[in-house]
C-alpha cells in the first residue's frame, strides 16, 4: 500500500533515470519485471488485505487498464527522459538547474501514475469491510515494528556506510569506476545525507492514521476519493518540520553530488553512460505498446 514505501521511493537515489528504469539493468530483467506486473500488483495488494472474488476481479481488470495506459503513454516519455539526461550529461557540462528540471519530470511522472491508479485503489478501500480494513492496518503495524527493529540494529556509522556503498554502486552502474574527485564527493555526500530514521517512521504512522480517519468517512465517496488522492500524491504532508527538513536536505545534497560527478566525467565514463543509457532506453522502447497490452520482445 502507498504509505509504506511511497516516501522511500520518491526520496531514494535521484540518479538520472534510475527511478525510470525500474532500478534494473539489462533487457531481459526489465522485460521480466514489467511483464509480471499484471499478476504482481494484485498479489501485492492481497498480501495486506484478503480480497473477495469480486474485489480481486475488479483489481485485475483495473491493473490491466493501468498497464495499457502506462506502456502506451508513459514508457515513451521515460525513454525520452533517459536519452535527454544522458545527452545533457555527455555534453561536458550540465547546469544544476537542469538536474532540478529532470527531477521535476520524475515527480510529474509519479503524480500521473497516482492519478491513474488512485481511483481503483480508492474503490477497493471504500468498499472494504471492517474486517478487511483491520487486517490492512494490522499489516501496517507489523511492518512498522519490523522496520523499527531493523533500524535499531544499525549504528549511525553502519547506516552511513550502507548509503555510501549503495550510492557508489548506483553511480558506477551508470558511469563506470569513479575517479578520486567523484569518490571524495560520494564520501562527503554520505556525511551530509540525513537518514529519515524515527522521523520517517513517525511520518509513516501519521499517514496510516490519516488513512484510517478517511476510511471512516468512505461513504462520502467524492470526498474520500479526493482526499485519498491528495494523501497518496503528497505523503510527506503529514511529516514534521524536522522530517521535511531532512527530505529537503537530502534532495539538495544528492543533486549537488550528481552535479559534481557529472561535471567531472572522463571520456571513458561519458562513453559508458551513453552506452548504458541508450541500451536501457531501447529496452524500454521494446515494451511500448499501442494501448492494448505490453509488447514482449524476444
Amino acid at each position: 500500500m502507498p504509505g509504506l514505501g511511497m516516501t522511500r521511493i520518491k526520496f531514494n537515489i535521484l540518479l538520472l533515470s534510475a527511478a525510470l528504469a525500474l532500478l534494473l539493468s539489462g533487457c531481459s530483467r526489465i522485460q521480466f519485471a514489467y511483464n509480471q506486473l499484471d499478476w504482481f500488483l494484485p498479489l501485492y495488494l492481497q498480501s495486506y488485505m484478503e480480497l473477495s472474488d469480486a474485489q480481486s476481479a475488479y483489481v485485475k481488470e483495473h491493473v490491466k487498464n493501468f498497464l495499457s495506459w502506462h506502456c502506451s503513454t508513459q514508457l515513451p516519455a521515460y525513454a525520452r527522459l533517459i536519452r535527454d539526461a544522458a545527452n545533457s550529461s555527455q555534453a561536458g557540462h550540465i547546469e544544476r538547474a537542469e538536474l532540478e528540471r529532470y527531477n521535476q519530470r520524475i515527480e510529474n511522472f509519479w503524480a500521473s501514475i497516482i492519478k491513474q491508479a488512485g481511483p481503483a485503489i480508492s474503490e477497493v478501500l471504500s468498499n472494504a469491510s471492517d474486517k478487511q480494513l483491520e487486517e490492512l492496518f494490522n499489516g501496517f503495524e507489523e511492518g512498522n515494528r519490523e522496520w523499527l527493529a531493523k533500524f535499531q540494529e544499525q549504528t549511525a556509522e553502519e547506516l552511513r556506510n550502507d548509503y555510501l556503498e549503495r550510492m557508489t554502486g548506483e553511480l558506477e552502474r551508470w558511469f563506470g569506476p569513479l575517479n578520486r574527485i567523484q569518490q571524495q564527493a560520494v564520501t562527503r555526500w554520505s556525511h551530509q545525507f540525513s537518514p529519515l530514521g524515527i522521523e520517517g517512521l513517525s511520518a509513516r504512522v501519521r499517514w496510516q492514521s490519516r488513512l484510517r480517519a478517511l476510511l471512516e468517512q468512505r461513504e462520502n465517496l467524492p470526498f474520500f476519493n479526493a482526499a485519498f488522492e491528495e494523501l497518496v500524491i503528497n505523503p510527506g504532508m503529514l511529516g514534521s518540520s524536522a522530517y521535511q527538513n531532512r527530505l529537503d536536505n537530502n534532495r539538495e545534497v544528492t543533486i549537488d553530488l550528481l552535479y559534481l560527478v557529472i561535471n567531472n566525467l572522463g571520456e571513458t565514463q561519458r562513453k559508458h553512460l551513453g552506452n548504458r543509457a541508450e541500451s536501457i532506453a531501447r529496452d524500454i522502447d521494446k515494451l511500448v505498446c499501442t494501448g492494448d497490452k505490453p509488447q514482449i520482445a524476444h
